[in-house]
């Protein structure tokens, strides 16, 4: 802690959201930035990230959609002690920059940071805009959209399309067309399955959002 260049992460949940987080976060730490990452205990990106030496923090907050009346009432309830929990973190890190993949966990955290004054940028990876980003789009300074679509007509001027962020190993794979060289039957899958790893990503810089480096 300490540095002038601290970006702390906000993702939690499922892959979507966690796998382009540490690509961010990979690059950034090239970059020369320090790097925490802000989730949850329940997900899986506290093993994740750990296992890349990543500091963690976490906040007791989860979603509150598809848990009937009383999953709403202690979301609402766990969101609003989320806030205060939020801050406290960015505080203790120093925050310099903020960055969210969405999901419930940018909600408190993204509007933490805008209150406190950190430049704050949440990436939406599909062509359509999560309920997540709907939410904090009028607090954050920039949206990155892994597609043109409504979540970039959407953001408007706050709205950049970088495609999506892809973790290094990911793009060291080397193309089917080497790696099945003489053998049949198996390329349509491979090609399914880097299209599912990869999410057809242009290339990402995080200089595009706007961070210094």
């Amino acid at each position: 802690m300490g540095s002038d260049k601290h970006l702390v992460i906000a993702a939690a949940g499922t892959g979507g959201h966690v796998m382009p987080g540490l690509a961010v976060a990979a690059e950034m730490i090239a970059r020369g930035w320090e790097v925490s990452w802000l989730g949850t205990e329940a997900g899986m990106e506290k093993m994740l990230v750990s296992k890349k030496g990543i500091e963690f923090d976490a906040v007791d907050f989860s979603g509150v959609r598809g848990h009937g009346l009383a999953g709403a009432v202690s979301g609402a309830v766990k969101l609003a002690k989320a806030f205060p929990a939020a801050k406290a973190i960015l505080q203790k890190r120093r925050a310099t920059a903020f960055f969210s993949t969405g999901g419930y966990i940018a909600v408190p955290s993204a509007i933490a940071a805008h209150r406190m004054g950190i430049p704050a940028v949440v990436m939406n990876c599909d062509a359509a805009s999560l309920l997540s980003v709907r939410l904090v789009l009028p607090f954050i300074d920039a949206l990155a959209c892994g597609f043109e679509g409504e979540a970039a007509e959407r953001g408007g001027k706050k709205a950049v399309v970088t495609g999506n962020p892809v973790r290094q190993e990911i793009t060291k794979i080397d193309p089917p067309s080497e790696r099945f060289a003489g053998r049949g039957g198996r390329l349509v899958y491979d090609k399914l399955f880097l299209a599912l790893t990869n999410w057809a990503p242009e290339g990402y810089l995080p200089a595009a959002l706007g961070f210094e480096t």
